[in-house]
């Protein structure tokens, strides 16, 4: 078994790891000052600051992706999720052929949407929704400040078992 990095005509470079099968495992590693740096494994994963890479790219450290780019998942016939995991928790995007979906995997935090660091939405543990505010509720659904319904034709529908108080 040996290695091999040849060049071609038209300025190709290849770098080969036991390029006549002879082994049954071999990987690629790129070393700077005495470490692996990048690692590329006999299952064709590719490591950047590990030589232990369990997906395509396994990264660990920071990553950083240019703002002029798009992460994208393409696929026309599965589904894609982006997760984020942290904490012991894992949050994601997923998309089907039915919807869009952003949910996380814990039974015991809110999921809050915002904006200028400010919550605006929160959903809580019941699947509670509350507007401008995080504090939890017993409501289905609270606005902290005004509920403004100045359409044309604003409505409010309320339905229930006939028992209840609404206030003004």
């Amino acid at each position: 078994a040996y290695s091999l990095i040849t060049s071609s005509s038209n300025g190709n470079i290849e770098l080969s790891a036991d390029p006549d099968n002879v082994r049954s495992t071999t990987d690629i590693r790129f070393n700077i000052d005495g470490s692996t740096v990048m690692f590329l494994d006999a299952d064709k994963n590719v490591g950047i600051g590990n030589t232990n890479p369990t997906a395509k790219l396994d990264v660990s450290g920071t990553m950083r992706v240019n703002s002029a780019s798009d992460i994208s998942m393409d696929g026309s016939s599965v589904s894609g999720q982006l997760k984020v995991r942290g904490n012991g928790y894992t949050g994601a995007i997923a998309l089907d052929a039915t919807a869009m979906h952003i949910y996380h995997d814990s039974n015991n935090r809110k999921m809050i949407l915002g904006t200028n660091g400010a919550a605006c939405l929160t959903i809580d543990t019941n699947g509670d929704v509350i507007v401008g505010d995080t504090a939890d509720t017993n409501a289905k659904f609270k606005v902290k400040e005004a509920l403004d319904l100045t359409e044309d034709n604003p409505h409010v529908h309320i339905q229930g078992d006939g028992y209840g108080l609404f206030m003004f």
